[in-house]
């Protein structure tokens, strides 16, 4: 694309005169605009954060917890030399607002930017899936050969790793080689993931510059409850549980499920406002929330990343989170303004027994912190603290941290006078409840753990059948009506399996899968009379899994079974192929991932 002549841009020739102020003056003056004649840094690190880009170190990845500064660090940047344009890239909506907003009330040139925009300012805030056009791009290198780019700066920095998508993206700017810094911001980056984020955004020569503060969250009392009685559910028990909440005027409880038509059951039974990816009316429902016209939100994980809503004092998940730092993101959306709040968690029996079977080391890092959190007999505060901060980090309890108690500290005993009494009537009305429901409890044996398996192979056998007829991508949309002609579907974005060679370039292991339908051997009728090349029955199995690694919900539970990141499409091809016990039968990572779908779009 040719670049634009510069008389199309506005603003180009307002430069900025030569300040000679100490570099440390200035920042103090800056400081003061901002903050008024008191201003102080909020930590050590946000200090040490402003020192390093003002230093002008390449690659900077500043950790700092919420309400940490981190603003401050684009704010300060851009009021120190106006001539230059500032670039922050953010992943939400409401996070480009919210920088606009501030940004106008200190009088500081800001814009969004959007599609074909040509107007340059000192900070201009861009959401990440408007940034990967070739006219962002150009309008960069515009900046940059007239000397106005100053830096990049990426809010919620670790999504560009959980995001398989975006970190091409990322890559496709980073190679465009600006001699600019880039800024990493995040309040959620674990010391385990520091290789891996290195490494899959590039960032070598030099190595990058790392502040990291000690994070905790010490007003949130986490709690993980268990349900086991027959007949109860995590979702029931979470929907008595919500409804029993008292709240006062403005306050809000946000709850988090991973599956969609677990998000449309809730709300059908509390009433409320919901938002997910597929929702078309998720903006005015989440505005209606946020404004306090509504109480209860349900979201899938798309609303756990920057959002600053005030008041939401609960935050309930129903079932387990994706991975650890999700979980964080997600319960941090409450206590904003540092009032006590709750985070709880209801987990059925059923995936909790799979839980405390898990062995840590052939889990994700992230997964496995996850994975300890929930099943903790103690502090619940002290896991989370070990995977943020560092296995070295000091360790700390709720009572260590002077705290809201989390289930594991009210159980031992640590904590006051008044809070041991509320438990101890907490703990009251609970016998009382559970005596009332104890002939629930009755049937819990070795067939149950049998029963699970056995209800899942039914459900998937079933998922097969109403797929002969079914168009696998609508299925895999949670659409409601799935029964049409592939070819007919403006739902499938592929030209299909023999056109596009997916399924002639899957090998699979040896007697792993009937290579006509890709069902185990030993579930293929055909293949049980007929052997190999006997059967001509539909593949819904590949109809499913070639189109997983285009979905967001389907790249997620990929990188769960699989524990890595498939750059290339061979890399997933063969992968699919592998050998894998499903159901106690050989079988293949193709269907284990099939079976794993149809857990979340039944």
């Amino acid at each position: 694309m040719p670049r634009k002549p510069r008389s199309e841009f506005d603003n180009c020739d307002q430069m900025m005169a030569i300040d000679e102020t100490p570099i440390d003056e200035r920042i103090q003056n800056v400081m003061v605009k901002l903050h008024g004649p008191d201003a102080k840094w909020r930590s050590k690190e946000q200090k040490e954060s402003v020192d390093a880009i003002v230093r002008g170190d390449r690659y900077v990845v500043s950790i700092l917890p919420t309400g940490g500064g981190k603003t401050d660090l684009t704010l300060i940047s851009a009021l120190l030399d106006t001539s230059k344009t500032y670039i922050v890239v953010t992943p939400n909506v409401a996070l480009a607002h919210d920088l606009r907003q501030s940004c106008e009330g200190l009088k500081i040139d800001c814009i969004e930017w959007t599609n074909g925009s040509r107007r340059r300012a000192n900070i201009v805030v861009a959401i990440t899936d408007t940034v990967v056009s070739m006219r962002f791009n150009q309008y960069l290198r515009d900046l940059d050969q007239d000397g106005r780019l100053g830096a990049l700066f990426f809010d919620e920095a670790h999504t560009l790793t959980k995001d398989a998508n975006w970190r091409h993206k990322f890559i496709s700017i980073k190679l465009l080689s600006f001699a600019v810094q880039f800024i990493f911001m995040t309040a959620t980056h674990p010391p385990v993931m520091k290789r891996s984020f290195d490494e899959a955004l590039l960032l070598k020569n030099p190595d990058p510059t790392y502040i990291r503060a000690v994070i905790h969250r010490r007003e949130i009392a986490y709690s993980v409850e268990r349900v086991d009685e027959e007949g109860e559910s995590a979702e029931s028990r979470a929907i008595e549980f919500i409804r029993s909440q008292k709240l006062k005027a403005g306050e809000k409880i946000l709850v988090f499920s991973r599956y969609i038509k677990t998000i449309e059951r809730l709300r059908e039974a509390l009433g409320c406002a919901i938002y997910h990816a597929n929702e078309p009316t998720k903006a005015a429902q989440l505005k209606a929330w946020q404004d306090g016209d509504v109480q209860i939100m349900v979201a899938s994980s798309a609303l756990g990343v920057g959002m600053n809503v005030d008041k939401v004092m609960l935050v309930v998940h129903v079932g387990v989170a994706w991975g650890c730092m999700s979980f964080s993101q997600e319960s941090g959306r409450a206590g904003r303004g540092g009032e006590n709040v709750r985070s709880v968690t209801f987990i059925d029996k059923a995936e909790m027994r799979e839980l405390e079977k898990l062995d840590l080391r052939h889990q994700t890092a992230d997964d496995g912190a996850l994975t300890e959190f929930l099943r903790a007999e103690g502090c619940r505060q002290q896991v989370l603290n070990q995977y943020f901060n560092g296995e070295d980090a000091e360790a700390v309890t709720c009572e260590i941290l002077k705290g809201n108690y989390c289930d594991g500290c009210r159980k031992r005993g640590q904590m006051n006078g008044d809070e041991k009494r509320g438990y101890e009537e907490e703990l009251r009305l609970e016998g009382k409840r559970r005596r009332l429901e104890d002939y629930s409890r009755r049937r819990i044996d070795v067939e149950e753990e049998m029963m699970d398996q056995s209800l899942h192979e039914i459900e998937v056998r079933k998922v097969i059948e109403k797929l002969q007829d079914g168009c696998p991508a609508c299925w895999l949309s949670c659409k409601d009506s799935i029964y049409h002609p592939v070819e007919d579907c403006a739902n499938w974005e592929f030209t299909g399996m023999e056109d596009s060679g997916f399924k002639s370039r899957v090998k699979y292991v040896k007697d792993g899968a009937c290579v006509s339908c890709s069902l185990p051997c030993d579930w293929c009728v055909d293949y049980v009379a007929g052997g190999a090349g006997a059967c001509r029955g539909k593949d819904v199995i590949m109809g499913v899994v070639m189109r997983c690694n285009s979905m967001s919900h389907g790249q997620e539970v990929i990188r769960r079974l699989s524990d890595k990141e498939f750059l290339r499409e061979r890399n997933y091809i063969e992968w699919l192929g592998l050998g894998r016990v499903v159901f106690g039968r050989k079988s293949t990572n193709a269907f284990w991932l099939f079976t794993e779908m149809c857990k979340i779009c039944i």
